[in-house]
């Protein structure tokens, strides 16, 4: 982008006019607080380490699964079908690593 100078402005026909400054029109309120906070309270170091340092990081607490399946209560038709293919699977990996 080009930037001209005034000189310029004026050279090719441009007309400064001054504006006087504006009174505002509404004059915002300040913001107060309602509420009154108390004397202010000096706090050493170490006690503002103590409230306003790191929080702690909660530990995850591990989820305990549970096989509640009873395979032996399975029809005979699923037992097949499922979880005989999964122990035939687990064994010949079994056997490979041995």
């Amino acid at each position: 982008m080009k930037k001209e100078s005034v000189a310029e402005f004026l050279a090719r026909g441009g007309k400064i006019t001054k504006v006087p400054p504006a009174e505002p029109t509404h004059k915002a309120e300040s913001i107060r607080s309602t509420s009154n906070p108390g004397p202010v309270t000096i706090v050493s170091m170490d006690d503002a380490d103590l409230y306003h340092g790191e929080s702690r990081k909660n530990k995850a607490k591990k989820k305990v699964i549970k096989s509640t399946i009873d395979i032996s209560a399975l029809p005979e038709e699923l037992r097949k079908k499922y979880i005989d293919e999964v122990i035939n699977a687990k064994k010949k990996e079994d056997d490979e690593n041995s």
